[in-house]
């Protein structure tokens, strides 16, 4: 399973607000030890006293957007139902990481049904979708695979997944989403009716601005996409296309809301045209079936990080360092950060440490968890200190 903290899943966010308010107790000697390696910076610089000298391992990324993702809330009771009524947990068992989870979860979704018509549409929701379906009452194609791929992530903790609106050349639409990746620290497309990620040549997964990227600039063939297993049993192999799926992604738009599993009536076209923010790339064409109300050309307003973690320095006395941490608001349902020095254990600490910083190099790791026990990125640090 992708690693979780040790707290209870689904906390109380009362209880989330008190355990950030405060910091645990530790010995002594292990406050001393993690205290040299405790100091977080301003983007790009290290910070020094007399004695000490305290440099960042690598940079939190960018989170600011003006166009904010609406997450669903942790305890909405549909997701967790989802996630009882299918036995979800097994499905998870012996994931290595959160990719393969994703991965089993989509594998999982594809094999609910054909791809069908669906008519009369359902509800955007993964319970009542299943439930249309397996009563013959309708079908579903790629907008019920996404919506109930992303009530699966939701219900093992992953919030933040968004839907994808697509559109190719032609004019033939697709739907996808995305799900960010604590494991790769970035946001990595899903598309479960097609059963198939993207990666490079290095192995990493690709987002839909990579592989617009990749089809404006003519590199489809250094995309490489990877079927689930199994692989859809009705024909829909992403190997038939004849772009293997890259030219669905010439034009883009990104959900601004994934918290629609409350909502009785599926979504009209006027819903999805207000709820998504379109890509305004200006070396390419425009939806030919959608008129989108929000637009931008800043891909940094599109792929704001998620589960960063910053710092304040408030203080340098001497050996002694106060610090404030800050997730800046990229954490969905945010519970605790947690701290390790040096490999070792990890353990739970609130958004203020003051510590004496020993003598010696130490390393610090440092990540956010939200409210379900769901680790971020890790964020490492290195602090020097003469004898």
């Amino acid at each position: 399973m992708p690693r979780r903290s040790t707290g209870s899943p689904l906390a109380d966010a009362a209880a989330a607000t008190r355990l950030a308010a405060c910091l645990p107790t530790v010995r002594k000697s292990f406050a001393a030890a993690l205290a040299a390696s405790v100091l977080l910076l301003l983007p790009g610089l290290s910070c020094t006293s007399p004695r000490v000298k305290v440099e960042r391992v690598n940079e939190p990324l960018e989170t600011a957007t003006d166009f904010p993702l609406h997450t669903e809330h942790w305890s909405e009771p549909k997701i967790f139902q989802l996630r009882r009524q299918e036995g979800l947990d097994r499905v998870a068992q012996g994931a290595r990481d959160d990719l393969d989870l994703f991965l089993r979860l989509g594998s999982w979704t594809r094999a609910q049904w054909p791809v069908g018509d669906p008519e009369p549409y359902p509800p955007c929701n993964g319970v009542d979708i299943l439930a249309a379906i397996r009563s013959g009452r309708t079908g579903g194609f790629c907008g019920q695979y996404c919506y109930l791929l992303a009530d699966a992530l939701k219900s093992m903790g992953y919030f933040s997944v968004r839907y994808l609106e697509l559109e190719n050349p032609g004019g033939d639409s697709h739907f996808a989403l995305e799900a960010w990746s604590n494991q790769h620290d970035r946001w990595v497309v899903l598309d479960p009716t097609y059963n198939v990620h993207y990666m490079d040549s290095s192995g990493r997964p690709l987002n839909a601005m990579d592989l617009h990227e990749a089809y404006l600039s003519r590199r489809i063939r250094d995309v490489l996409p990877v079927e689930g297993v199994p692989p859809p049993r009705d024909g829909k192999r992403i190997e038939s296309l004849p772009e293997r799926g890259i030219d669905f992604y010439a034009n883009l738009a990104f959900s601004t809301r994934s918290d629609l599993a409350h909502l009785q009536a599926p979504l009209t076209m006027t819903d999805r045209e207000r709820m998504f923010v379109r890509y305004d790339d200006p070396r390419g064409g425009n939806f030919k079936h959608m008129k989108f109300a929000l637009a931008t050309r800043r891909i940094a307003d599109l792929y704001p990080a998620v589960a960063q973690v910053d710092a304040q320095i408030e203080k340098i006395d001497g050996e002694t360092v106060l610090v404030d941490f800050s997730t800046r608001g990229s954490l969905p349902h945010f519970l605790a950060y947690q701290v390790r020095l040096d490999r070792g254990a990890w353990r739970r600490c609130g958004p203020r440490v003051e510590w004496a910083v020993p003598a010696g190099v130490h390393l610090l790791e440092v990540s956010a968890v939200n409210a379900a026990g769901v680790v971020g990125p890790v964020f490492g640090l290195r602090a020097t200190r003469s004898s």
